[in-house]
Formats: C-alpha cells, structure tokens, sequence
C-alpha cells in the first residue's frame, strides 16, 4: 500500500513571516554582495556586477528597489497559485503590516509603482487598437468593483487595489510579459537605462522570485 505524503499545515500569517523572514528581507539592509548572490545565475558571465547592472546606482536604492519588487512577485505568485482572493487579500493586508512593523514602510511605497506595472502587463495581451480599448475598460471596471467591494466589506483600500491589480495577469505572465514591465519600472525609478545582457539577467531574476515562491506556497496547505 502506498503511503500518502501530506503537505504540512501553515496559517497565512505564519507562511508569510517565515518566508519573509528567511528569504525576503534581509535584502533590503544587505550590500551589494547579497543581490549578486540572489540576481545572477550559475551559469551568467562573472562579470562585476557593478559593471553589468549598476553603474552609478545607489547600492541602496538598488536593495529598496529590488526587495520591493520581490515582495510584489510574491504577491503575485500566492494570487495564481491560491486562487482565493480572500487569501491574496489577507496576504496584502500582512504584508503592509509585516514591513510598517520592520521599519521599512519604503518598501510599501516603493511595492506601489511595481503593482500599477503589475496591472498595465495584462493589457499588452490584446491585440489591435479596438480590443485593446476593450479590454482597458474591463479591466479597469472589474478591478474597480473588487476595490468597491473590498473596501466596503472593511479591507483597507490600499491593500485592496493592490490585489485588484494582480488580477487578469496570469496569460501575461506566462507569457513572459509581467517581468519585463517590472524590469521595465526599476529602471525608470533608478533612472537608469539597462540594456543587454544586465537586462535580461535583471528580467531572469524577477522570474525566479516567482517560480521560488510558487513552488514554496505549493508545498504547504496554507490555512485562513
């Protein structure tokens, strides 16, 4: 007979701290080192990652930026892989919470614009000037009702238009458009512009952020 392998049990709250705790946000207080680390690959060219990325980016502006940009990817991934909004919405109202009580409530902000480029991915999926205008308009109107209704069941308004955001974006992540528009935003915010190899290894990074969490939120029964 075979035996049944059960994932553990872990509570939202829970799952989020420790995932936080041990993967996230150390990166935003950590030097250069830390993001060459957890940007390149295995197999990328060894070239200073000074040279390859930053130029004269301030290393932390660089750290802020990246871990805003790895919470907001996580954000992501619970929302396609749980598939329960009241667990996204949680998930949301924890982590505003989580970075208020570390002392990085820059973080938050900074989560902001990498949401609204979260959003704007999922319209680069319609083809054609009139589909694209159609599709705007529902997306913007479902997105506005979930705020509507989010917020008048007493979730705070932020973290509610934050979730709504991240809705109607799987086709344009699989498609490999949502990293992108992240990569797309950190280098309007830094003011700098990436291209080449630098970029797409910045790209490379914000998916495995994803595919990291994903597979970690799979391997738990996560509980309300």
């Amino acid at each position: 007979m075979w035996l049944m392998t059960r994932r553990p049990r872990m509570e939202i709250e829970e799952f989020c701290r420790t995932y936080y705790d041990s993967v996230v946000i150390e990166g935003a207080n950590q030097s250069l080192r830390y993001w060459e680390h957890k940007v390149f690959v295995h197999d990328a060219p060894r070239r200073s990652f000074r040279d390859l990325l930053l130029g004269e980016i301030d290393p932390t502006i660089f750290a802020r930026e990246m871990t805003a940009i790895h919470f907001e990817v996580i954000g992501l991934a619970w929302l396609h892989t749980l598939k329960r909004d009241n667990f996204a919405l949680r998930q949301a109202v924890f982590t505003k919470r989580y970075l208020e009580d570390k002392g990085q409530a820059a973080i938050w902000e900074a989560m902001s614009d990498y949401n609204q480029a979260i959003a704007r991915s999922s319209i680069e999926i319609a083809a054609g000037r009139r589909s694209r205008r159609a599709w705007i308009t529902f997306a913007n109107e479902f997105r506005g009702r979930l705020c509507q209704k989010w917020s008048a069941a007493g979730v705070d308004p932020d973290c509610a238009a934050r979730v709504a955001n991240r809705e109607l974006t799987e086709i344009s992540w699989r498609k490999g458009i949502t990293p992108w528009t992240l990569h797309s935003t950190l280098m309007s915010r830094l003011g700098h512009d990436l291209q080449g190899e630098g970029s797409a290894v910045l790209a490379s990074a914000i998916q495995r952020f994803y595919n990291a969490a994903g597979k970690t939120i799979k391997s738990f029964r996560i509980q309300p």
